[in-house]
């Protein structure tokens, strides 16, 4: 019994110790719930980094004014707010908006505008780390400039000489402010070329300079183009010997006595070009066309992509024929072609045809070796009257050719 009784006073001794702890536990929780309500009741400052500045009314600006903003955007801002802790929690910094009003600018310049803040429900603006934001204004225009190239660096191999670099566009398009644009004089392409010794291309980037080539600052100007390709070409010197030809192949040094002054002359052009060019030649010299012995003044005109260098304009050009003589005979008999379905009717009954060659070839052709063509097939069986037609000349020999020209009248219908 004894043991009984001293069980029951120690479980209840057990129970009334137990409900201690609990009842401590309620009571801290309570004191807390207290703390925090009475610190989230009291305003306190945070602030938001990095918010953007939005710039409003450009358009308007734009419309009303023809002025365009190059600066001000991409500005941030920190911004510092009061409130409570459990609302500013709630917020980010993209929650709160700022902006700059440009809707009063009317001209061109610089101008600090204002900033504006626009905070969610709760919060009360503390302050900015900046009030304004700086804008830049101007007009909008495009200027073409004209491109030059130079090469900054570079060696050019020993006997060659380089030329004028030549961009690939004479100019180029800038467009942007105009006070910007005045400042600029023209596009410069500056090329670093190491060793040199043919001709090539390279690509350099656009710069804009001033009357001095000192470098524009471009953040606000806009270029069609911001690289752009460059010839280099590369030159050296040949002497070549200036010739004529023959129109029909007959003169030949057997023949004929030709005299060249100058002789030569000296070309300037690519090493490639130029490795392939050992003559020049400056007239072709129809011999058809000639009584006797002749002199001319011809143009010397080098390759395409060269020049004379030693200045020499023209040429002097003798021909003396040799152990050759004309002689004249009487053809009366013409072969027509082309005639059909037209009626024809030469007119001419003969023509004195004069031939050049040498004696022992001329005393082998007469008259009836002679071929005089009238070719008529441009003609229709439609057209009637008296027209005139050239003849052609042909004469059974390599050595022998016929001198001037030759016609007919052909009566058609």
């Amino acid at each position: 019994m004894k043991n009984n009784a001293s069980e029951e006073r120690r479980d209840s001794f057990v129970k009334r110790h137990a409900i201690i702890p609990k009842l401590i536990c309620v009571a801290a929780a309570f004191l807390l719930w207290i703390y925090v309500f009475r610190m989230d009741s009291v305003d306190t400052e945070s602030t938001f980094t990095g918010v953007t500045v939005t710039l409003e009314n450009t358009s308007v600006i734009e419309n009303e004014s023809s002025l365009y903003v190059y600066s001000g955007y991409g500005n941030l801002v920190d911004v510092t707010v009061v409130g409570r802790k459990s609302v500013i929690r709630d917020y980010t910094a993209e929650d709160i908006r700022v902006t700059a009003d440009l809707s009063s600018i009317k001209s061109a310049g610089e101008y600090f505008v204002r900033l504006n803040v626009n905070l969610p429900n709760g919060l009360t603006l503390s302050s900015l780390s900046s009030n304004t934001v700086t804008v830049y204004v101007d007009v909008k225009e495009t200027k073409n400039l004209d491109v030059t190239a130079r090469m900054v660096s570079g060696t050019v191999a020993e006997g060659y000489e380089l030329g004028e670099l030549e961009p690939k566009y004479s100019t180029v398009a800038v467009t942007g402010p105009k006070t910007a644009l005045d400042q600029i004089d023209s596009a410069l392409i500056r090329l670093e070329l190491g060793y040199i010794d043919r001709s090539l291309s390279a690509t350099g980037r656009i710069e804009l300079v001033n009357r001095d080539n000192e470098e524009i600052d471009t953040r606000y100007l806009q270029l069609a183009r911001t690289e752009m390709e460059v010839k280099v070409p590369l030159y050296t010197y040949k002497e070549v010997e200036l010739t004529v030809a023959s129109k029909y192949g007959y003169l030949n040094d057997d023949n004929c006595k030709i005299t060249i002054t100058p002789e030569t002359v000296l070309l300037k052009g690519d090493p490639a070009a130029l490795a392939g060019v050992d003559s020049l030649c400056v007239a072709v010299i129809d011999e058809k066309s000639l009584t006797g012995d002749s002199f001319g003044m011809f143009d010397i005109t080098p390759p395409d992509g060269m020049t004379v260098a030693d200045g020499a304009e023209n040429a002097a050009v003798n021909l003396e024929h040799i152990g050759t003589v004309t002689k004249t005979y009487t053809v009366d008999k013409f072969k027509v072609t082309g005639a059909d379905g037209i009626k024809y009717d030469i007119k001419t009954e003969s023509i004195e045809v004069t031939l050049r060659g040498t004696l022992l070839e001329l005393g082998k052709i007469t008259a009836d070796k002679i071929t005089a063509t009238v070719d008529l097939s441009e003609y229709t069986s439609g057209i009637s009257g008296t027209i005139t037609e050239d003849v052609q000349i042909s004469v059974n020999s390599a050595e022998v050719y016929e001198i001037g020209e030759y016609k007919v009248k052909v009566t058609i219908g």
